[in-house]
């Protein structure tokens, strides 16, 4: 697991007050009990972490991710690679 997932696994859990060891990418926001609000938490704390820039259309698209793995897909692309 990436730096990146670990990060965002461990606020989701923080978040919904879940056992991290249970989240996994094929999760659903819905399966996770997660409302927009909590997400846009989540968003807002690893842009603080990752010092990256989420766009604000991100908060919105946050309502819809489908699992943990869209969200470490989009992070990912965000995210400054190593040595830039």
């Amino acid at each position: 697991m990436s730096d990146i997932e670990d990060r965002i696994y461990a606020l989701v859990a923080k978040e919904t007050r879940r056992d991290r060891a249970t989240l996994s990418p094929e999760m659903t926001i819905e399966d996770l009990g997660v409302t927009s609000l909590e997400m846009v938490e989540v968003l807002m704390q690893l842009e603080d972490d990752l010092k990256i820039e989420i766009p604000l259309d991100a908060t919105e698209a946050a309502r819809t991710l489908r699992t943990l793995g869209d969200l470490v897909a989009r992070v990912r692309e965000l995210a400054p690679t190593p040595g830039t």
